[in-house]
């Protein structure tokens, strides 16, 4: 089991609910038909179920053509609800994907499937509700464009922790269920904290008492641990401001170094120059002393024949 930061317990476990401001009346039935009529399976059972599921089960892919067929819809921009749940179907769904075109889509339900990873949400900017619930996923990502989520079904996971920033893009998110994950009933004033928003959290309606509660206990914490950033980012630009200036005289070597290689090959190449013009100079006085010499011998020779 991984740890979390907040403080750690055994699973609580409470009825898997849905929010009480659905985004529609058919994004309301594909969320609440996969929560209802059976008991929310323990860890045991869980972990039981996750071996089957590993056992050899098929794969289903999402495409445009099976998220048209489920929606009934014959054009991606007119969805706004998608229930691809696992629950009833032996192949299960292992990656998200092919949705970026739902862009009015408001519900998806995408429960007990083998999913290990949140990705390409992004594009859901108008996404509701989303069921993610008895999956595989152990960490909480990709929600951050998700500005209108209302409702998120996570329980039955293996979620350890949760993001602190989550609250930030979130604004809008009322109910939350992450029951039966590894985070523990503890964790639900942190939880409260980081999401003040939040009117129902696992089944159970968040009081004003509980709200106060987790803002007294977290504040100073969450002021501590920013202090304790602000002294670690001040430590750290103290020591990239030291390393600058080491850099600074490294270079300051450097160019000195570069400076004296100029300058003597510079030098070099005036010795060079200076050199070639005397070994010009000798050329020329040797042509000029072999062409003398040519013309006293031939001289001589014409003198002779006479």
């Amino acid at each position: 089991m991984s740890q979390s930061r907040v403080p750690q317990c055994s699973p609580r476990r409470v009825a898997e609910q849905t929010s009480t401001e659905p985004a529609s009346s058919s994004a309301q039935g594909d969320f609440a038909s996969d929560e209802s009529d059976q008991e929310t399976p323990t860890s045991a059972a869980m972990q039981e179920q996750q071996q089957k599921l590993s056992a050899g089960v098929g794969v289903r892919y999402i495409t445009d053509a099976l998220v048209l067929r489920v929606a009934r819809r014959q054009d991606p921009v007119t969805v706004t609800a998608v229930n691809l749940s696992g629950r009833s179907d032996e192949r299960k769904i292992r990656f998200i994907e092919n949705l970026d075109r739902l862009k009015n889509l408001q519900s998806l339900n995408l429960s007990y499937n083998i999913i290990e990873k949140m990705e390409h949400l992004e594009k859901l900017t108008r996404l509701r509700e989303l069921n993610l619930s008895h999956n595989r996923i152990a960490r909480i990502d990709c929600l951050e464009s998700l500005t209108q989520l209302q409702v998120l079904n996570l329980s039955g996971n293996l979620i350890g922790s949760l993001p602190a920033a989550l609250g930030r893009r979130l604004k809008c998110l009322r109910t939350l269920l992450l029951s039966d994950n590894q985070i523990d009933s503890h964790s639900r004033p942190y939880i409260l904290f980081c999401l003040p928003g939040l009117a129902q959290l696992d089944g159970r309606p968040v009081s004003p008492a509980e709200r106060a509660d987790a803002d007294a206990r977290f504040r100073q914490d969450e002021a501590d641990r920013l202090r304790a950033q602000l002294e670690e980012a001040e430590f750290s630009a103290d020591e990239l401001r030291a390393q600058l200036l080491t850099y600074e005289e490294e270079v300051g070597a450097l160019s000195e170094q570069v400076d004296a290689a100029l300058e003597q090959q510079a030098e070099g190449e005036q010795e060079r120059e200076e050199l070639l013009q005397q070994l010009r100079l000798k050329d020329g006085l040797v042509r000029f002393n072999c062409t003398l010499g040519l013309e006293g011998s031939s001289g001589l020779y014409c003198r002779t024949r006479g």
